[in-house]
């Protein structure tokens, strides 16, 4: 990505609202071309939410999402001088979840590819093998989210949990447009 310097004036207060369609909720491609030409491909990759909801600022850094001094002071003391990002460390991170163990268990298996699928087993010298359901090349990423039949169940568990879990849409994007 190559910078471009300070947005524009026009695009100084810009919120998500006005890059999507008002009827639709899908993106606008004019009005990401007009202010963010350079970050098209990243805005479109993402799936816009099927219910529409008012834009507003949030802190990542504190669970309400609201800023106060102290998250501020904390942050900025913990993070490391030149800007360099830390690696985020998997294996450590899967056990603090806040979640059952079982769920824990599984994540880890997944990090550690310990999954029984084909590319994981053929790295333990068992002969390859597709997948069953499409024929497809079965590895973790395509076994849990590439496989029509995955894809078929996330969609019915979209539409079965929606109302009734409010971290869906979060988890569903999340695991549809970041590799693990």
């Amino acid at each position: 990505m190559i910078p471009f310097g300070p947005p524009p004036a026009a695009s100084a207060n810009l919120k998500v609202c006005e890059l999507l369609c008002p009827l639709t909720n899908t993106w606008n491609p004019e009005a990401i071309q007009l202010h963010l030409p350079q970050y098209e491909d990243h805005i479109n990759s993402l799936i816009t939410s099927s219910v529409s909801h008012q834009d507003r600022r949030i802190w990542l850094f504190d669970k309400s999402g609201e800023y106060t001094t102290k998250t501020g002071y904390n942050l900025a003391s913990t993070t490391r001088l030149g800007g360099e990002d830390q690696p985020l460390e998997w294996q450590k991170s899967i056990w603090s979840i806040k979640t059952s163990p079982k769920i824990k268990d599984f994540l880890w298996r997944v990090a550690k590819k310990a999954i029984p699928v084909s590319a994981n087993l053929e790295t333990r010298g068992l002969p390859a093998f597709p997948c069953k359901r499409c024929g497809g090349i079965e590895d973790d990423l395509h076994t849990f989210l590439l496989c029509p039949f995955a894809q078929e169940l996330w969609q019915f568990g979209k539409r079965f949990w929606k109302h009734s879990c409010p971290m869906w849409t979060p988890c569903w994007c999340y695991l549809t447009h970041r590799r693990w």
